[in-house]
């Protein structure tokens, strides 16, 4: 079948997201016997992220204050 907009024109149409989820249940279940991934899971805060959004907050509460 012809390849239209990388869906095959005779098969349903799936969203690119589902397509992304698919390739990484494969990836996860080739991998699984791979025993790279040793030690504990770290949580750390993403201060570049936090930072923008609170400088926008600071501004978001000037400009509420001052309109």
């Amino acid at each position: 079948a012809a390849d239209v907009g990388g869906a095959a024109a005779d098969g349903p149409v799936r969203a690119e997201t589902d397509k992304i989820m698919d390739e990484l249940r494969e990836t996860l279940e080739a991998r699984k016997p791979a025993n790279t991934s040793q030690g504990e899971v770290s949580v750390r805060w993403a201060y570049e992220v936090m930072a923008p959004a609170a400088a926008g907050a600071v501004l978001l509460a000037v400009l509420l204050a001052t309109g």
